[in-house]
């Protein structure tokens, strides 16, 4: 089992995880697809107001989708299993 490489997004002073993974649709080995944790989701993203500000409007286009927080305690393979459930 592979170790998952987890990078970092700080945002208004909490530090959130993401990763990249292969592109699930294309399966372009060039094309990664940069996957954020649901605790980011909702620090970016409020249904009654939007986006909290510009950046977290900017951070979010960047991610393709998120998944729940402990995903992120997952091996590779797992986590790219719960990536492209989401995803479905």
């Amino acid at each position: 089992m592979s170790r998952l490489d987890i990078t970092a997004i700080e945002y208004r002073g909490k530090t959130y995880p993401v990763t990249s993974v292969p592109d699930l649709f294309t399966h372009d080995e060039d094309s990664w697809l940069l996957i954020g944790s649901h605790s980011l989701n909702l620090a970016l993203f409020d249904d009654e107001h939007g986006y909290a500000d510009e950046r977290a409007r900017y951070i979010d286009e960047q991610i393709y989708g998120f998944v729940d927080d402990d995903s992120f305690q997952c091996d590779y393979e797992t986590f790219v299993k719960r990536v492209a459930a989401s995803l479905d």
